[in-house]
């Protein structure tokens, strides 16, 4: 066979190898394509070698929903604290007629209740332009605040002006023409010398008065520890005094107060005296 007829051979046969036939249900392909089952009724379709589909992602879980966080219990209400009674405010300031009697002095002296501290005091004393005795003084109180509601209030020359309870009653009684009554016998023998004759006296029965000066003993014998004003007309001591006082109810003197009491005499704190100064007999 020559070489020109064998060359013819080839082609036919590359040819032949091109065309697809189908039989008995099987599609042929050229060599590079694999033998593939035909599906009857349907067009067989080459994928595209150029193309890959992307598989799909898988779907991701759905996250659990997170545990719903319980109800706080409720905070119960905390109960109210008991309020505190409200302490009496003082009187509003007021000038007082200066007439030398008694009413005069306890009316100046009540618009000080309630005030803490002898700095207080003193202020409200300057915003009347009262002249303070002893304006630079700084220590137990209470002679102080009596010696000056007798100077506001036109009782100077009936009142002594002192810083000691001592000097307060001897001035009053010896210089200024007042009065002391003793009604503890202990402190009578103790200090009726101190006096002069006709300005002394013992009662254990006094009745005491508006505007009286009340004195009060630690040890019921000799040393005087305290004075206020008597603040009206009193017929039984037993049970209890009224009174207005400086510098008490604390042992301070920049946290005492002015203050309304009722006094009793008890042990430690006695009722020893009462001074009843001249006052101006009451104007009507």
């Amino acid at each position: 066979m020559n070489a020109k007829l064998t060359k013819q051979i080839l082609s036919v046969i590359l040819a032949s190898a091109v065309a697809i036939s189908c039989t008995d249900g099987m599609v042929w392909a050229t060599s590079d394509t694999e033998l593939l089952p035909a599906t009857e009724g349907t067009e067989t379709e080459t994928p595209d070698p150029g193309t890959e589909e992307t598989p799909d992602q898988p779907e991701t879980p759905d996250t659990p929903d997170k545990p719903e966080t319980p109800d706080q219990p409720e905070t119960p209400d905390k109960p109210d604290k008991p309020q505190k009674p409200e302490k009496p405010k003082p009187l509003k300031p007021h000038k007082v007629k200066a007439n030398g009697t008694a009413d005069s002095a306890i009316e100046y002296a009540k618009q000080y209740a309630g005030l803490k501290g002898l700095k207080a005091v003193k202020k409200r004393m300057k915003f009347h332009k009262y002249n303070i005795w002893y304006s630079g003084f700084y220590s137990e109180w209470c002679a102080w605040f009596v010696t000056n509601c007798a100077k506001q209030t036109g009782s100077g020359s009936k009142v002594g002006a002192s810083i000691y309870v001592n000097d307060l009653a001897y001035q009053t009684v010896n210089w200024k023409g007042g009065k002391i009554t003793f009604v503890n016998k202990h402190f009578y023998k103790g200090k009726r010398f101190f006096f002069r004759s006709k300005g002394r006296a013992l009662n254990t029965e006094y009745k005491p008065r508006k505007g009286d000066l009340i004195i009060y003993s630690k040890d019921g014998k000799f040393w005087w520890t305290h004075v206020g004003l008597v603040r009206e007309d009193h017929d039984n001591p037993l049970k209890g005094v009224p009174t207005i006082e400086g510098n008490t109810a604390n042992n301070n003197f920049t946290k005492a107060l002015v203050a309304e009491r009722v006094r009793t005499s008890r042990k430690g704190f006695r009722i020893v005296a009462y001074i009843t100064p001249k006052y101006n007999k009451k104007r009507k």
